[in-house]
C-alpha cells in the first residue's frame, strides 16, 4: 500500500506562451491521471498541486489545469526534500521554516548549556543547529534573507559558549571547529566543484594564452538569478581558493585543507570571501 507517491516527470514543462504553457500542464496532467488508473493506483488530486515558476517582475495570469475533470490547485509554494520552494526561488519560505526549527534549536541549547559541560553542548549544536544551516546551504544560502538564519547560528554560538548577546563570537568559531554559514556555503560549493572539475572549462583550454592557466572559466548564463545555482557559482569559488587548496590530489585533501583555511578566516559574508587576497 502506498502511503505518498513523488512522481519525477522527464523534465519541467515548458511554453513559449502562458497560453500554450496551461494546454501543456492539463495534457502533463491528464496523461499522469490515466497512468495511475492503467496500474490499479489512485491518484489523490486533493492533494495533487503545481507551481508555475517565473522569474520577471510582472505577475502572470493563474492557470487552469485539470486532471481527470479536477482542478488543480496552484500554489505559492510547496515543500519537497525538506525545501520550501516558493514560484519566485526567492527562498524566503524555506528560510521562514528553518529560522522557526533554528530558534527552538537555539533555546534548547541555551537551556541544556546550564546544565552540562560545554563539550556536551557543541556536541548537541552539530546534531541539532549544524545540521539544519548545512543541508542546502549551497542552493538558499545566499538568498536576499540568509542573514536570519546566521543571526540564528550565532545566537546558537553564544549558548555554546555561555556569553551574552552583545558579545562578538568571531573568534569563538575558529575556537570551537565550526564553520560559520557563508563557510559552509564556500565549502559545499567548493566540493562540488572539485568533484564536477571535469564538466568545466579551464583558462588553459582558451585560444588565447592567458594567465592562471588552471582557473575555471565562468559558466555561461542568461538571467542575473543563475548566478546563485551551484553550478554557475563554481568556478568564482574556486578561483578565489589558494593553490594550495586547489592542488590537492584526493577530495579527502581537499575537504581537510578548505575546511582549515575556511576556520581560519571564519567569513561573515560572501562578498568577504570574494575580497580575501590569494596568495
Amino acid at each position: 500500500m502506498f502511503n505518498d507517491i513523488t512522481l519525477y516527470v522527464a523534465g519541467i514543462v515548458t511554453a513559449p506562451s502562458i497560453d500554450s504553457l496551461e494546454i501543456s500542464l492539463n495534457n502533463a496532467a491528464n496523461q499522469l491521471s490515466q497512468w495511475f488508473r492503467r496500474n490499479g493506483l489512485a491518484l489523490n488530486l486533493t492533494k495533487t498541486h503545481f507551481l508555475h515558476f517565473y522569474l520577471g517582475s510582472r505577475e502572470p495570469r493563474r492557470l487552469t489545469v485539470k486532471a481527470g475533470g479536477v482542478s488543480l490547485d496552484q500554489m505559492e509554494a510547496t515543500t519537497f526534500l525538506g525545501f520550501k520552494i516558493d514560484r519566485k526561488l526567492t527562498w524566503e519560505p524555506h528560510i521562514d521554516q528553518l529560522s522557526g526549527r533554528l530558534g527552538a534549536a537555539c533555546f534548547a541549547l541555551s537551556r541544556l548549556a546550564r546544565v552540562v559541560p560545554q563539550h556536551t553542548v557543541r556536541t548537541s549544536y552539530f546534531a541539532t543547529v549544524h545540521s539544519l544551516l548545512q543541508y542546502g546551504a549551497e542552493i538558499w544560502g545566499r538568498a536576499a534573507e540568509w542573514q536570519r538564519a546566521f543571526r540564528l547560528q550565532k545566537r546558537a554560538i553564544r549558548s555554546v559558549v555561555r556569553v551574552t548577546q552583545e558579545t562578538s563570537v568571531r573568534p569563538y568559531f575558529k575556537e570551537l571547529g565550526i564553520l560559520t554559514l557563508p563557510s559552509v556555503v564556500i565549502y559545499q560549493i567548493a566540493i562540488y566543484t572539485y568533484t564536477k572539475l571535469g564538466e568545466y572549462k579551464k583558462r588553459a583550454d582558451s585560444a588565447r594564452s592567458l594567465r592562471h592557466p588552471d582557473r575555471l572559466l565562468p559558466v555561461k548564463r542568461r538571467l542575473a538569478k543563475s548566478e546563485n545555482v551551484t553550478h554557475v557559482a563554481g568556478p568564482t569559488v574556486y578561483n578565489r581558493l589558494p593553490k594550495e587548496i586547489t592542488s590537492a590530489t584526493s577530495l579527502k585533501c581537499f575537504k581537510t585543507r578548505l575546511k582549515t583555511w575556511l576556520l581560519e578566516h571564519t567569513f561573515y559574508s560572501f562578498n568577504e570571501f570574494l575580497n580575501v587576497q590569494i596568495l
